[in-house]
């Protein structure tokens, strides 16, 4: 029960994941335009660090709103896995790893052993995002020969 199982399928191993949790979001570009790195709003959802990143962009709305939509799936994701968690905006940082994907950084304490997927994507008109909470197996280590360790957001 919970953690990794690895099975072979076609030749292939599959790993097959326990899900605590998943979330969604989408939002209107549009409702960030406009927006500067002094504004109220930004500062209730970014801390220091993002705002740098966000406002170096010469157009920073669509990521922006990527960067909200990012935190509304992972507080979804994070409350359907472990109800009654106390997980907000500023709790969360999200960065991009070496290659440009996208990682989370978790500050509050969640207890359990987890990880979290997230994907984000933007055009001029709307931005989505979508996490997953998955249960951490400790003995599992990854390969160096697989390249999607940076799809892999740890918590705290």
């Amino acid at each position: 029960p919970g953690g990794r199982d690895e099975r072979q399928r076609g030749g292939r191993r599959q790993n097959i994941v326990n899900v605590l949790g998943i979330g969604v979001d989408i939002v209107e570009v549009a409702r960030f335009r406009g927006l500067g790195p002094d504004s109220k709003a930004v500062a209730k959802f970014l801390s220091e660090k993002e705002v740098q990143d966000v406002f170096r962009r010469r157009e920073p709305a669509p990521t922006l709103a990527g960067r909200f939509a990012a935190k509304e799936a992972i507080i979804k994701a994070v409350r359907s896995g472990r109800p009654g968690s106390k997980i907000f905006f500023k709790d969360i940082e999200v960065r991009g790893d070496d290659r440009g994907a996208p990682q989370a950084l978790i500050s509050c304490d969640l207890a359990g052993n987890y990880q979290i997927l997230l994907s984000i994507s933007h055009g001029q008109e709307q931005a989505v995002a979508f996490a997953m909470m998955v249960q951490k197996d400790d003995a599992y280590e990854r390969r160096p020969d697989q390249d999607n360790e940076s799809d892999l957001l740890r918590g705290a």
